[in-house]
């Protein structure tokens, strides 16, 4: 199972780099796919909340869709990871 995990964590990384929509889609799944095995929780955020500058506004899984229905970015961390662009509503 640390081999398949290892070689999925692999892909993530590899799609992560490309913008084509279908790429995005497939990188999104698989980290699903690996927050779920791992356990670790994600934290989403909506940074261009319009009553704030610079500041974030946290959202719940349900409320991604909604905002990114509404042409806003999203983005994710992982706890004590990197932020990365969200493109479809999580799982």
């Amino acid at each position: 199972m640390y081999e398949l995990l290892a070689e999925l964590t692999s892909l993530l990384e590899r799609t992560s780099q490309f913008t084509d929509r279908g790429c995005a889609r497939l990188h999104d799944g698989l980290q699903e796919v690996v927050d779920k095995y791992t356990g670790t929780p994600a934290t989403y955020q909506y940074r261009n909340h319009p009553s704030w500058d610079t500041a974030w506004m946290d959202l719940d899984r349900s409320q991604v869709g909604i905002v990114l229905d509404l042409g806003h970015a999203v983005e994710r961390s992982l706890v004590a990871g990197d932020w990365e662009a969200v493109t479809g509503v999580p799982v």
